[in-house]
């Protein structure tokens, strides 16, 4: 195994691990009563996950500015997606 493939396989690991303790903060967070702010750390939590398998799984971290562009325009898309959803939702009756 050459020194690349074994800091790739420690990077993968690592992540692995980390991924592994955000699944145990989530199940914490489910069986603690936080009240309002529960769903919103979950989804923070999510957010942290989702960021780390597109980065290090899904390989954009090796990828070119374009692909950089792409990935912040889809999420600036699903964040105005996410607020007009919650636009109308608080406006109804």
């Amino acid at each position: 195994m050459t020194n690349r493939n074994a800091a790739e396989l420690r990077t993968y690991l690592l992540v692995f691990v980390a991924l592994l303790a955000l699944v145990g903060a989530t199940v914490g967070v489910a069986l603690i009563d936080l009240g309002p702010f529960g769903p919103i750390v979950a989804l923070l939590i999510a957010g942290v996950k989702a960021g780390l398998i597109m980065v290090f799984f899904m390989h954009i971290r090796k990828t070119t500015k374009v692909a950089w562009i792409f990935v912040a325009l889809g999420l600036l898309w699903l964040f105005i997606m996410l607020s007009l959803t919650m636009a109308d939702y608080l406006t109804r009756g």
